[in-house]
């Protein structure tokens, strides 16, 4: 007996055909992993075969009694989930919330109570949470920086591991500020982000925006002795938070 035809070594497809010859009169039969044998002859084709291992055994009889033998195998892998992420918000401000978003689908199907990790960078602790009946699962972060969070899905009994999907959330950093004319001139008090080492007062000369004076912040800053004019408080790139600056104000 002798394998003509039989399914590659790795395959995803759910049937499967087993081809044979035989150099002499005989009954011949099929056995499917540990199912009973059954007869079948060449081109003998199995359909909706499940993930993972299987092998066929082929057995010719002759009319003496000799039996000749022969195995085809292989492998279905299991179908991968598939794993996206999104963030309610590309960018916040500091101290907001944003929700991130995973979706899980096996095939083209939602799978519910998978269970989602999703990770900040480094060694930051992850939070699991399980996805409900449409596949989803959700997740309510602030974050202090611009981060890029991933969602993972470990295997599963009848699905292979997903691939990580990746999302970043950029952060402004927060401003507040009370301006007030007095004897001697304008002042102007500003609280931002914790964490923030500069911060701009700029001034419109009518043509663009200068800086008037720069500060530090602890995360107070006071600017005094200000002329008459329109002005606007602008906190730079710093720390890992992108630029923000606040509305124009008049003195």
């Amino acid at each position: 007996m002798t394998l003509t035809t039989k399914p590659p070594a790795v395959t995803n497809s759910r049937t499967a055909t087993v081809g044979f010859t035989v150099s002499e009169p005989a009954t011949t039969a099929c056995r499917l992993d540990i199912a009973p044998p059954v007869a079948c002859t060449s081109l003998f084709s199995y359909t909706n075969l499940g993930a993972g291992r299987h092998t066929v055994t082929l057995t010719a009889t002759d009319p003496a009694g000799n039996i000749g033998t022969a195995t085809a195998g292989w492998t279905v892998p299991l179908p991968a989930a598939t794993v996206s992420l999104a963030a309610s918000a590309p960018t916040v401000t500091y101290g907001q919330a944003v929700t991130l978003t995973a979706r899980v689908t096996v095939g083209t199907q939602p799978r519910a109570n998978v269970a989602v990790r999703f990770c900040g960078p480094g060694s930051q602790a992850c939070t699991v949470a399980r996805t409900d009946k449409t596949g989803t699962a959700r997740l309510t972060v602030k974050p202090d920086r611009a981060i890029t969070y991933t969602a993972a899905v470990d295997a599963g009994a009848d699905y292979g591991a997903g691939v990580s999907a990746r999302v970043t959330v950029n952060v402004k950093p927060a401003l507040v500020f009370l301006s007030a004319w007095q004897p001697g001139g304008g002042a102007v008090l500003a609280v931002v982000t914790p964490g923030t080492n500069q911060l701009q007062l700029q001034l419109w000369n009518g043509r663009s925006w200068v800086s008037r004076a720069s500060t530090v912040t602890t995360p107070f800053a006071l600017f005094t002795r200000l002329p008459h004019g329109t002005y606007r408080l602008v906190v730079p790139a710093q720390n890992g938070r992108l630029s923000n600056s606040g509305p124009s104000f008049r003195l």
